[in-house]
């Protein structure tokens, strides 16, 4: 059943990171990305946005690569 998530981002993680992703209250798998590696968190009053900003840079980073120096 597909249940809808209006104030939540997706991210993409190696495995080590999923483990980390999907062990949070907010976190949901996401239909038909989660299977590929990428999870859904539910943003909220109780986001704890430091978190957030680490697991944004990691899932860019995960994604694009590293910028070059």
């Amino acid at each position: 059943m597909w249940e809808q998530h209006p104030q939540s981002v997706v991210l993409l993680a190696d495995l080590d990171g999923q483990s980390v992703l999907r062990g949070q209250p907010a976190a949901y798998v996401p239909g038909y990305l989660g299977p590929y590696g990428w999870t859904g968190i539910d943003l909220d009053r109780h986001t704890d946005t430091d978190d957030l900003v680490d697991w944004l840079r990691a899932s860019y980073e995960f994604t694009a690569g590293r910028p070059r120096a």
